[in-house]
């Protein structure tokens, strides 16, 4: 083949990559006030951030965890309203109403429902759903790809923000996500075949570095994209068991680092794999808007409050000291019960420099209201509304 099979990639990649930039500041504060160990953003300024294994405290910037309590509320609501696992939360029709009342068609859509309901129970669906929500709701995107498995029939993936970027069709709907990813060199080697990799793995795997990490892009678009034309006749012979090349969605893998021109693997579906909710979309943008970034100033404005009012307590039970100046070389304590001996017959003596009396139960009142605007952001107060009206009377289902 003539040329680089990934440099149409890599192109449409650094294009996306640049689109995206000026959400990423954005995204990272979101991240250093609600859901810290999120968000991977390879292939940025913030290359720390993607490192795998990060067992590091990353939270210093949370004093006060209401803002992260708020959203596993709305993501359990999430989960409880719309996509319980323990009752059926969605039901198959056809267009055609009076073909619904056809018994075989209802006794047909019916199997189908329970088999799909099977699926997802047997699968991590289940599993991977919530952190869908968590994304959508901190930074208004989710992404989440299904693929076949031969155990479970499905099996589901879901990506953290900045570790992908997407595009979307003439109706705003996606249609391409790019995902920069990093695997093991053994994950690698297994996955794609040790005789699709560089030359770079293969000389690591033979030396048994099979836990060092490799960059791969892996990217699924329409067969029809910028580099639609990269398929070449020994491409073709080499996919052509599945014909790949037909099929109306691509999805192709490769090492980003790697030099000897290769592509791990092609493939091609039937339908897009990529569910991309957001929460909000503001056409024409692509990334959406959250309930997270709503928040974000109350946010940080309870985190400053919970500063201050350390800092008031701590200046009312170990307040600042003043002393004699006589008294520089002596032993002077604030300790309870402790003694400091200092001469009280003149203005000096041992006292503290001024009287903090802060008044906390306004302070506290005020800190209240901030929460109460950060669980109405993230719909934790209507949720735990509906909770408490369970033993109360029956919901609708």
């Amino acid at each position: 083949m003539a040329g680089d099979p990934r440099e149409p990639f890599q192109r449409r990649l650094s294009k996306l990559i640049q689109e995206r930039q000026s959400w990423v500041s954005h995204w990272k504060e979101l991240n250093e006030y609600i859901l810290p160990r999120r968000g991977r953003f390879l292939g940025s300024a913030l290359k720390t951030q993607a490192q795998p294994n990060r067992g590091e405290k990353i939270n210093q910037k949370i004093i006060d965890s209401e803002a992260t309590r708020s959203l596993g509320i709305l993501v359990s609501g999430l989960m409880s309203g719309v996509t319980s696992p323990a009752r059926k939360w969605f039901q198959l029709r056809t267009p055609d109403r009076e073909m619904m009342e056809f018994g075989p068609v209802k006794e047909w859509l019916t199997s189908v429902e329970d088999s799909m309901y099977e699926i997802f129970a047997e699968s991590n669906f289940y599993q991977v759903l919530p952190y869908v929500y968590e994304e959508m709701a901190v930074y208004g995107t989710g992404a989440m790809m299904q693929f076949n498995d031969y155990e479970n029939v499905v099996r589901f993936q879901a990506f953290s923000t900045g570790e992908y970027c997407i595009a979307q069709d003439y109706t705003y709907s996606v249609n391409a996500i790019y995902r920069e990813a990093q695997m093991t060199v053994e994950q690698v080697a297994k996955m794609y075949g040790l005789e699709n990799c560089s030359q770079s793995i293969r000389d690591r795997y033979s030396k048994a570095d099979y836990d060092g990490w490799v960059e791969i892009v892996h990217l699924v678009e329409p067969n029809d994209s910028e580099g639609g034309d990269f398929w070449g006749d020994d491409l073709k012979t080499m996919y052509g068991s599945n014909r790949a090349q037909d099929k109306p969605w691509r999805m192709v893998c490769y090492e980003k680092a790697g030099n000897d021109g290769k592509l791990l693997s092609v493939g091609g579906f039937d339908n897009f794999p990529i569910y991309c909710p957001r929460w909000h979309l503001e056409i024409p943008n692509v990334y959406g808007r959250s309930p997270g970034m709503n928040a974000l100033g109350d946010i940080k404005q309870l985190q400053d409050q919970q500063k201050k009012k350390g800092q008031a307590i701590a200046k009312m039970v170990n307040p600042p000291m003043v002393a004699d100046p006589a008294m520089k070389n002596q032993r002077m304590t604030t300790l309870p019960g402790d003694v400091t001996f200092a001469d009280t017959s003149t203005a000096g003596g041992f006292k503290p420099a001024y009287q903090v009396q802060p008044r906390l139960n306004e302070f506290i009142m005020d800190m209240e209201d901030v929460r109460r605007r950060i669980q109405s952001a993230f719909f934790a107060d209507v949720f735990l509304a509906i909770s408490n009206m369970a033993g109360i009377q029956p919901r609708n289902e």
